[in-house]
């Protein structure tokens, strides 16, 4: 089973492990249809912060628990040790995200060579004098009324969710806030509306007006785009039976189908529909 499929060359955990055989294959096709766009993560979150705090206002990113949450710090922490952050708090509001870092600090084994050499040389990107990690949801609140410059992470990615709702509701109307997403918003959710450039949401039952500015960091994104899944792919020494194609919208798990019927040559693949059943033989 391929599932999420991660990327490739990025910080912290190593880059999804070759696998060359399987009797049934079940694949994700989130980015079916796209590949991410060239970008550097890490000068977009430099630009981002430098305009914060020149303008005293607050930088809002929803963001995944796993993966997302650590890879921000990760470029948090380079742009530190190059001298290159401005130096306003930066705060983790996510129970499920302070919990995730701690384990991504534990698991040794999967970290990468980059984040051994950080983590050799004491110079974690998870240290508590850079970053606060939020567990008192009576402290999260109050933060809200305090005046910028600050950085908060907070989940749900999607904002269908959690605290970053919150965060929304208090400052959503405010010129002086950014929003930044880093990764997909699906159909239906807030986040959704917002990057396809609501002008008005409703956040606990109230019309907000949207005057914060809406930015978008899809170089972050923890899927693989439809590349980086044939390239994977690439390593199986045959093809699976079957192999499914799921969660993705319509078009992406078509066009994923197509590129690996096209690309790859295989045949047996399928995009299962809500209740259908197949027999494993």
């Amino acid at each position: 089973m391929g599932g999420d499929l991660g990327r490739y060359d990025t910080p912290i955990i190593k880059d999804p492990s070759d696998v060359d055989f399987a009797e049934y294959l079940v694949i994700e096709s989130t980015y079916g249809n796209r590949l991410h766009p060239e970008g550097n993560a890490k000068e977009m979150l430099a630009e981002i912060a430098a305009e914060i705090d020149r303008n005293q206002g607050i930088l809002l990113v929803p963001s995944f628990a796993i993966g997302r949450t650590q890879e921000l710090l990760w470029y948090i922490n380079e742009l530190e040790s190059e001298g290159r952050w401005p130096g306003f708090p930066i705060y983790v509001d996510s129970p499920m995200a302070t919990a995730s870092t701690l384990l991504y600090q534990e698991v040794e084994e999967d970290h990468d060579k980059d984040m051994k050499i950080v983590m050799d040389e004491g110079n974690s990107p998870f240290r508590q004098d850079m970053v606060r990690f939020v567990r008192d949801r009576q402290f999260s609140k109050q933060l809200n009324s305090s005046p910028g410059p600050w950085m908060v992470i907070a989940g749900s990615g999607m904002c269908n969710g959690g605290r970053i709702l919150h965060h929304l509701g208090a400052h959503l109307d405010e010129e002086d806030t950014t929003v930044l997403f880093t990764g997909y918003q699906a159909e239906g959710t807030l986040g959704r509306q917002l990057l396809d450039g609501a002008e008005q949401v409703r956040i606990f039952g109230r019309e907000m007006d949207v005057r914060a500015d809406i930015r978008r960091m899809e170089m972050l994104s923890a899927h693989a785009d439809y590349s980086e899944m044939l390239r994977w792919l690439g390593g199986f020494k045959e093809q699976p039976k079957k192999t499914f194609i799921v969660h993705g919208e319509p078009d992406a798990s078509l066009a994923m189908k197509q590129h690996v019927e096209e690309e790859l040559g295989w045949t047996g693949v399928e995009i299962p529909v809500q209740g259908e059943r197949f027999e494993l033989s």
